[in-house]
């Protein structure tokens, strides 16, 4: 699957600390937007039913206060959280929704529409 993930959010790779394989059977994602670093969309998710989430990144990677509460939370929870998680950048991620969905839309109401990505797609 991370391959498969890779190529939809034209990504020449994913990166490693955005990959955690639980073990589980991959049969019904969480998908999440963007950043699915906060602990209660994890919870939330597994709360669900959900054997992995897909989300933009799931481990915060900046730094700053924030971040490293975060990240300190996340390391404190990841032992209880039973689910394969799994990034795809949010420049990937919302690249699928940006790319697929909107260009297309406003294309067909007559805009010439151009798609930018950023040049980190894991800043």
């Amino acid at each position: 699957m991370p391959a498969r993930v890779a190529s939809l959010c034209d990504l020449d790779r994913l990166d490693a600390a955005q990959v955690r394989h639980a073990g589980r059977t991959v049969a019904r994602l969480a998908i999440v937007a963007g950043g699915g670093d906060d602990l209660d969309t994890l919870v939330k998710a597994e709360a669900l039913r959900a054997d992995t989430v897909l989300t933009g990144t799931w481990w915060t990677a900046h730094t700053g206060d924030y971040a490293d509460r975060n990240r300190d939370t996340l390391r404190a929870a990841l032992p209880k959280i039973g689910m394969n998680l799994l990034g795809g950048s949010h420049d990937g991620t919302k690249l699928v929704v940006l790319r697929d969905r909107v260009a297309p839309l406003l294309a067909g109401w007559g805009f010439d529409v151009i798609v930018l990505r950023q040049d980190d797609h894991w800043r």
